[in-house]
């Protein structure tokens, strides 16, 4: 969408969602850092946030060794 990277077409969209929402992104690499600004001068259209809105959201643990596991 957009031939922009992924980082910052989601960053573009939680940052449309509402003012209060605050994303803070995680790098390691400085131009992952410079990708996240420029998701500020992203902006997404009407039809392109509800097509992102209805995608499927799929829960996922960064941890999943640390998940809770059910007693023996």
């Amino acid at each position: 969408m957009r031939g922009v990277s992924p980082q910052r077409l989601t960053l573009a969209w939680l940052l449309g969602q509402s003012p209060v929402v605050i994303p803070i992104p995680g790098s390691t690499r400085p131009q992952t850092i410079l990708d996240s600004i420029e998701a500020v001068q992203l902006s997404i259209s009407v039809d392109e946030g509800a097509a992102l809105s209805a995608l499927p959201f799929q829960e996922q643990s960064l941890y999943p060794d640390s998940e809770p596991k059910p007693p023996l």
